[in-house]
């Protein structure tokens, strides 16, 4: 087991409401143990065991749930 902690970047979060619904798709990924995302700096800070989930699937989750990770 090897935990990773990572902070990126997500795009057009204007609420509250969207740090939940990040933070929620988030914490769904396997390996997932931590997450918490910020509307205000436009960032999510993940905690994560990189043997069962990947910045792949983080990013899928993020984009899933409706926001960027990538800058516009």
């Amino acid at each position: 087991m090897s935990i990773r902690k990572e902070k990126i970047k997500v795009y057009e979060m204007t609420c509250t409401s969207c740090e939940n619904r990040v933070e929620k798709a988030l914490k769904q990924l396997a390996g997932v143990k931590y997450a918490k995302a910020s509307f205000s700096g436009q960032f999510a800070e993940i905690e994560y065991d990189n043997e069962l989930c990947s910045m792949n699937n983080i990013k899928d989750a993020v984009k899933n749930a409706g926001y960027s990770t990538e800058g516009s």
